[in-house]
């Protein structure tokens, strides 16, 4: 039984060591795709015990836990809390040694839909509560959110909705710090109309919401003049 676990643990290792760039061979000798070896290494390392694992310099175990947990999360507003891999979930040195890679590595996409993204502002939030039951954030709550800004994607699509929008820049002025990390994507066109929003919700920041709403309704105005998708 100990040799047993002794080679799955060796094959996790050898196979995680593996330049991740390149296709990877399976055991019969066809290639393994990389998502088919990731999930294998997860299920695998959520098995209980694998000292070879912890025995091994940190800075291959990092590689290690790098190429299992780190990765491309997708959030929505039905589903806007992250779920960690499993291995997060096991020994306690890994989850302090993993965690850190996964908050600050991953990339954490919002798929927003018709500009309805107030929800997204509370991304750091949901994430917060989804790594804070296992094990304490690595870093300050303000280091966080600036280590953030290249990590988290705002990604619009479809047509846009000026109401929607109205509350995603309310939101958005309760939290203009946390609403200026990340990365928009948007049609060039609208980009422009979400500038100059915020713009206006910034300079305005001291007056009462129903006076900056007066403000950005004339912007509204003058935009649907031009685009007839933001009547």
């Amino acid at each position: 039984m100990l040799g047993i676990t002794f080679l799955v643990e060796l094959r996790i290792v050898s196979k995680a060591l593996i330049p991740y760039s390149r296709n990877l061979s399976s055991d019969d000798g066809s290639k393994a795709s990389n998502s088919t070896l990731k999930t294998e290494l997860m299920a695998l390392m959520a098995m209980a015990g694998k000292p070879i694992l912890l025995a091994l310099p940190p800075e291959i175990r990092n590689q290690i836990w790098r190429y299992v947990v780190v990765s491309n999360v997708v959030l929505t507003k039905n589903d806007p809390r992250p779920k960690p891999p499993a291995v997060l979930f096991t020994r306690h040195q890994i989850v302090e040694e993993a965690m850190s890679l996964y908050i600050l590595e991953s990339t954490f996409t919002a798929q927003i839909t018709h500009l309805d993204g107030a929800w997204a502002l509370d991304i750091h939030d949901s994430i917060t509560k989804a790594v804070g039951s296992v094990v304490k954030l690595p870093i300050s709550c303000d280091a966080w959110v600036k280590s953030m800004r290249n990590n988290i994607i705002f990604k619009w699509t479809g047509p846009p909705n000026w109401t929607n929008f109205l509350a995603y820049l309310k939101r958005y002025r309760e939290h203009p710090a946390w609403g200026g990390a990340g990365t928009v994507t948007l049609r060039n066109k609208d980009r422009a109309v979400y500038d100059a929003a915020r713009k206006i919700v910034f300079a305005t920041k001291t007056q009462p919401w129903e006076k900056v709403e007066e403000v950005l309704e004339g912007l509204h105005a003058a935009i649907a003049i031009r685009d007839s998708a933001w009547t």
